[in-house]
């Protein structure tokens, strides 16, 4: 669904009117943010997913 800017400024002045309305805009807006930015340092790397310290490991022990 796609929105135009009118509507999305309409929807937002609604929703912070309401009770914690604006923390809640905030709240949102800055996840998105955090979630965009993720996703593009992941995307630009080339030697695979590096997010949480993903790595390849190797280990020395008993078994296979």
């Amino acid at each position: 669904m796609t929105f135009t800017k009118e509507q999305l400024s309409e929807l937002m002045c609604k929703h912070a009117e309401r009770e914690n309305g604006l923390h809640d805009l905030m709240e949102i807006m800055l996840e998105s943010l955090m979630l965009a930015e993720r996703s593009t340092y992941l995307s630009e790397k080339q030697d695979g997913n590096k997010g949480n310290g993903y790595r390849l490991g190797h280990t020395y022990g008993h078994g296979l």
